[in-house]
């Protein structure tokens, strides 16, 4: 897995070493401000590591750094009472976009772990843009989760999917899709943000009573993936550990012509971060699928003997 170390810092003053092995050490100095970046790029010689991290210095003289300068600095002049002038205007300065690179492990937006940090200053005339101060561990926090992608649920009924019926209970469980994992880092302080599903909510669809189809059962909330049936099967009448039970068949006059009630599954992710300083924090995710359900009535029917 590539390993990255997030760069996303404007700079008057950088240093880039690159040795054999394709490690990149950035030193970005001014302002009295001085930070230490490193990208590391497994398996790639020194030109490659730049990539499309190299610079072109920006037009108008509103400051970045020669070829070696991993970011862009372009004057993007805007028109008059843009938003981005900040209550400026051209007369007094301009307005740059600074893009820089950065880099994450584990992300799943960037399979190369190189991505891009953008933002707009406006630089009075004769000067240059000041470094801004490091990334704090909520930020790279922030960017870490948002390269998650909780998958789709994979739902699953039980003991047959095929003979649901009203009255007998439904074992409801989903795959383990496993966790989630993704480190950022930049200036010295890294952060590794980890999700797990830690609940999955169902929502049946069935009304109450169908004659207030508005009105439906509440839904279901079950701790982890769910449960599947144990084996050997239990009785029928055996309440599951996460289930539910029927009330009403599925006919196409209950369910707009579909002849099956809908039924939905939110996996809910629980994602924790740690930075190397000693912060933590939580945050959540979720995914939901649907999938239409084909809900029998049996009945029992008593035969005379002979």
């Amino acid at each position: 897995m590539l390993k990255h170390l997030l760069v996303g810092v404007l700079m008057l003053t950088v240093g880039v070493m690159v040795s054999p092995d394709g490690d990149i050490g950035v030193e970005a100095s001014g302002g009295g401000a001085s930070l230490d970046f490193s990208v590391s790029v497994p398996g790639r010689d020194a030109s490659d590591s730049q990539g499309s991290g190299s610079s072109t210095g920006g037009s108008g003289g509103s400051g970045g750094g020669g070829d070696d300068d991993p970011c862009h600095y372009v004057d993007i002049s805007p028109p008059a009472g843009d938003s981005r002038w900040g209550g400026h205007s051209a007369a007094e300065g301009s307005v740059v976009e600074i893009r820089c690179p950065f880099s994450t492990a584990g992300g799943a937006f960037t399979p190369d772990g190189l991505d891009w940090s953008s933002q707009f200053v406006f630089v009075p005339a004769g000067a240059a843009p000041a470094p801004p101060p490091p990334p704090s561990a909520t930020e790279l926090a922030s960017r870490a989760i948002g390269q998650m992608v909780a998958p789709t649920p994979q739902l699953h009924l039980g003991p047959d999917p095929d003979t649901i019926a009203v009255q007998i209970p439904v074992w409801l469980w989903i795959t383990d899709p496993g966790e989630l994992q993704v480190t950022v880092a930049a200036g010295g302080l890294s952060v590794t943000a980890t999700g797990r599903i830690t609940s999955t909510t169902w929502d049946t669809h069935e009304p109450v009573d169908p004659a207030d189809p508005a009105t439906l059962m509440p839904p279901v909330t079950c701790d982890g993936l769910g449960a599947p049936p144990p084996d050997p099967l239990p009785e029928l009448d055996v309440q599951p550990a996460c289930g539910y039970t029927y009330a009403w068949k599925s006919t196409e006059e209950r369910t707009d012509g579909t002849g099956r009630w809908p039924l939905t599954v939110t996996a809910n992710w629980t994602v924790n971060w740690v930075a190397t300083n000693g912060e933590t924090g939580t945050e959540v995710l979720s995914s939901s699928t649907t999938e239409q359900i084909l809900v029998r009535e049996y009945r029992t029917l008593l035969v005379p003997p002979g």
